[in-house]
């Protein structure tokens, strides 16, 4: 909508559809970047979980990768190799056969260099409280 007035001998045409959407576009402004900044806050709780998969061992980072062979579907669980986590799941599981267990899981962003992308969610495995393994 726009409304046509008077300034001084020339036309002055206010889009107030404009200055609608700004105010709008202000007011939320706070609201839009809380939930910005939630995204980030929420990537760092902690929560009990279990995992299962193929042990990967590298350098400074391993990780049990899942492939769910109905849905397609991957997980990726990571973990520091030389951490007390990492030497407790590495002495029970042997690389490239199954490992699963129950931890203390937290979403991490960004994800460590050599760990791959996953479809449906990739967690660090902060501590363990049981692993299983085949050797």
């Amino acid at each position: 909508m726009a409304i046509v007035g008077w300034n001084r001998g020339t036309v002055v045409e206010v889009n107030f559809t404009g200055i609608l959407v700004m105010k709008i576009l202000w007011a939320l402004l706070p609201t839009i970047l809380i939930a910005l900044n939630a995204g980030e806050l929420f990537a760092q709780e902690k929560f009990a979980g279990e995992f299962n998969g193929n042990l990967q061992i590298g350098k400074t980072h391993s990780h049990v990768f899942y492939f769910g062979k109905e849905s397609g579907d991957t997980l990726v669980y990571f973990f520091e190799t030389q951490s007390p986590v990492g030497k407790k799941i590495i002495s029970i599981c042997k690389r490239n056969k199954p490992c699963m267990g129950k931890a203390q899981l937290q979403i991490v962003k960004p994800i460590p260099k050599g760990i791959p992308e996953s479809t449906s969610g990739t967690y660090k495995i902060i501590s363990v409280s049981q692993v299983n393994g085949k050797r």
